[in-house]
């Protein structure tokens, strides 16, 4: 009994330590606030902070003069802006992509557990709008689809991939391939040593799971879900659009 209390608490221990490598993605589709005598111009930044509100590190900022508008991220970051996406003020709105290495303002990879996107964006001399989504940094993957945060946030996603399912997924694109793609009733993944496959929503809720090379889409709806093939040395994962 003591053995198996002592490896509880040594497997608890490297867990809290863990630091997991990987990649975060953030996407987002941005609108006027509604108030800005600037628009449609604009900036805005996206960064990591802890869950106490510590910053990590900037993924992008757009926007040279007015950053300091941009309080709630110019404050505790100092403007810091090293590897993120960067540029001028913004003069139209669109889709917005960046992605975070897992690491913070030192190029240290931090320790695994819940983080946070931080979003703002303004459109005059005010701070304007802003937004706040926890997610989780740790071995297993995650994708986030979070409701939209008017009047600028819409079409947010935030996928975090850890770094053994990073490589994997370079490795899907030339072992593996889904048609047709986009699909209507069924769609068919082609490869070599497939054990299993499963179907998922964005957000990895398990829809269905099959040893079968074809799928059966026709009582699913309209849009992107994640296919997780299966083989008997690695997991991989691609993406499959349903029309």
């Amino acid at each position: 009994m003591k053995k198996l209390i002592l490896s509880f608490f040594i497997l608890s221990a490297i867990a809290a330590n863990s630091q997991t490598s990987g990649n975060l993605t953030v996407s987002v589709t941005t609108a006027p606030t509604g108030i800005g005598g600037y628009a449609p111009n604009h900036v805005m930044a996206i960064w990591i902070t802890d869950t106490s509100g510590k910053f990590i590190k900037t993924i992008l900022v757009y926007g040279i003069e007015r950053q300091y508008n941009l309080n709630l991220w110019y404050l505790p970051s100092g403007g810091d802006d090293l590897d993120a996406v960067t540029g001028a003020t913004r003069l139209t709105h669109a889709t917005r992509t960046c992605s975070w290495s897992g690491k913070d303002v030192n190029g240290t990879v931090v320790a695994d557990g819940n983080y946070r996107v931080r979003m703002q964006l303004t459109d005059d001399e005010m701070p304007g709008n802003n937004a706040s989504f926890t997610f989780n940094k740790s071995a297993t993957p995650q994708t986030l689809t979070p409701t939209n945060v008017l009047p600028c946030f819409k079409n947010i996603s935030i996928q975090w991939t850890p770094v053994n399912t990073a490589v994997d997924n370079n490795a899907a694109d030339k072992l593996f391939s889904i048609y047709p793609n986009p699909a209507k009733s069924y769609a068919y993944i082609n490869g070599f040593d497939i054990k299993k496959i499963e179907l998922l929503s964005l957000n990895g809720k398990l829809i269905l799971s099959t040893n079968q090379q074809k799928l059966n889409l026709e009582n699913q709806p309209k849009g992107v879900y994640l296919i997780k093939i299966y083989t008997s040395s690695a997991t991989y994962t691609k993406k499959l659009e349903k029309e």
